[in-house]
């Protein structure tokens, strides 16, 4: 792969760089920290001739930007290590993952801050066939959710490892009136809790948040967990919300 593989366009800031990987047809932007040295760089050409490729399979373009990181970009680094050759690489991610929630997994990788070496990256989601797949469903299952993650930058990742999984958050521990709801068949009130238990794993997981930022997040859950049967009674059960406006409601029951 040579430079042309990559197409360069201006840079936003010293920090921050978009780029998309076709020329003719752009349909993904990505943004990040010195992405354009990133896409020289010999060492992460195969990968971003990878996102070009499944760039060019899109039906649809993305009208979002694609967070980009330099942890993913290692991760896919070590995928392709890893796998030993670039077409068995390549036609892995074609047959299990759809090339939209490709892209979603970039830009929940990139922003997420819980894993934070490329190997356990790598590992947990990008050299087995078998992982993408999983990561397919649920990007398809959790559509709606991802939706409304965009609009507050929050990754969706935090609920792969608990969904279909049996496994739940150890948070949920504290909050046995949630907890009940998190597998619940009801998927109008499934999908409230896990909006909830997403934002509550972003912010206090967002870096720089102290202490008193998570005793805080956690104690409108411990409310919200106290009064969710009264909640759900009057909610639109269609919607999703944040834990501060499920808190505003409670002070109106």
């Amino acid at each position: 792969m040579n430079n042309s593989n990559v197409q360069r366009v201006n840079v936003m800031s010293k920090e921050a760089e978009n780029i998309s990987a076709n020329n003719d047809e752009r349909k993904v932007m990505l943004i990040g920290n010195n992405l354009e040295s990133a896409a020289s760089n010999s060492r992460y050409m195969p990968i971003f001739l990878l996102f070009k490729t499944m760039e060019s399979k899109l039906q649809n373009k993305i009208y979002h930007n694609i967070n980009l990181s330099y942890l993913t970009l290692e991760a896919f680094k070590k995928a392709l290590i890893e796998i030993g050759d670039y077409e068995k690489f390549l036609a892995m991610y074609e047959e299990s993952i759809e090339p939209i929630n490709f892209f979603k997994l970039i830009n929940d990788l990139s922003i997420q801050t819980k894993y934070t070496s490329g190997r356990e990256v790598s590992d947990r989601f990008l050299t087995s066939s078998n992982a993408l797949t999983k990561l397919n469903s649920f990007y398809n299952e959790f559509k709606d959710i991802y939706d409304e993650c965009l609009k507050n930058k929050y990754t969706l990742l935090y609920l792969f490892d608990a969904s279909g999984k049996g496994n739940l958050p150890t948070m949920l521990n504290s909050f046995g009136n949630l907890k009940k709801y998190f597998y619940d068949k009801d998927k109008k009130k499934n999908r409230i809790i896990c909006y909830l238990f997403i934002e509550l794993e972003n912010e206090t997981k967002k870096c720089g948040a102290g202490d008193d930022t998570k005793e805080e997040y956690y104690h409108k859950m411990q409310k919200i967990n106290d009064n969710i049967a009264k909640i759900f009674t009057k909610i639109d059960l269609n919607n999703l919300y944040s834990i501060d406006y499920l808190c505003y409601e409670l002070l109106a029951i």
